[in-house]
């Protein structure tokens, strides 16, 4: 089977037209390309540029600096800031610290302020029926014993309403 065509099984209506490389028919002086004739390519065809936004196209364009993260100032603030939250940590564990010190002395001297003030002698004194006082008026040694276990159990009262707080 032969698998070449032949010029007489080709249809009738196409014309065959003989050109040169550079487009011109032999015999025929050389036709030089008009304007019309040329196709640019797309690359070279000139766009008006009025039509696009965008900055970079603008004369003496200088563009942005690049925005980076500047990790070591994050770093650096980072550690202020905690440093700070430690340092504010401190003074409040400071604060209560003293205050858990001081509770305890300042609790006893009030209350012996309170016990040694003559309101508490008197009301002592309504207790006729113990023999907690001399004849000269003053406490002896029952009285004495009285008012030690009335301040001792005032102070585990208040420390214990304390501790709960």
């Amino acid at each position: 089977m032969d698998s070449s065509t032949r010029i007489s099984d080709l249809p009738e209506n196409i014309t065959i037209q003989m050109t040169d490389s550079h487009g011109n028919q032999p015999g025929l002086p050389p036709s030089f390309p008009t304007f019309q004739d040329m196709q640019l390519p797309s690359r070279d065809i000139r766009v008006d540029a009025s039509q696009f936004r965008d900055e970079a196209t603008k004369v003496n364009y200088i563009p942005p600096p690049p925005t980076t993260t500047d990790y070591v100032r994050e770093y650096e603030d980072k550690k202020k800031q905690f440093k700070e939250h430690n340092e504010q940590k401190h003074r409040v564990q400071l604060a209560d610290d003293v205050f858990s010190e001081l509770q305890m002395p300042i609790l006893i001297a009030i209350l012996f302020f309170i016990f040694q003030m003559p309101i508490i002698n008197k009301l002592m004194s309504t207790l006729s029926f113990l023999p907690i006082y001399r004849t000269d008026g003053n406490a002896n040694v029952y009285g004495v014993m009285l008012k030690s276990a009335m301040f001792g159990s005032m102070f585990y009262s208040i420390h214990k309403v304390i501790q709960m707080i």
